[in-house]
């Protein structure tokens, strides 16, 4: 048997998972042997004093809402994979 085959992986969602989570903030960390992805949601502030306070601070405080830490090798493969999807999408818009 040829061990180097690939084996189809079949992905799912598991009972009761969210369906999607939203992101449009993610923070990129790496050591020597993992990557780890942050998500977050950013939303504008509700009131007005609260976005005053941001301003004024020029900080606010985000909840993560996924935080995933890959293998280098994953990370890797996730960034062709990324780069891959954007190229696509580009000539599309040609």
């Amino acid at each position: 048997m040829d061990d180097k085959k690939q084996i189809e992986i079949i992905l799912f969602r598991k009972d009761g998972a969210s369906p999607r989570n939203h992101s449009n903030y993610v923070r990129v960390a790496a050591n020597p042997l993992e990557v780890t992805l942050q998500f977050a949601d950013l939303k504008p502030a509700p009131t007005d004093a609260e976005q005053a306070k941001i301003r004024s601070e020029r900080k606010v405080k985000v909840p993560i809402d996924v935080e995933m830490v890959l293998p280098f090798d994953v990370a890797e493969a996730l960034s062709t994979a990324l780069q891959g999807q954007i190229e696509k999408q580009r000539a599309k818009k040609k």
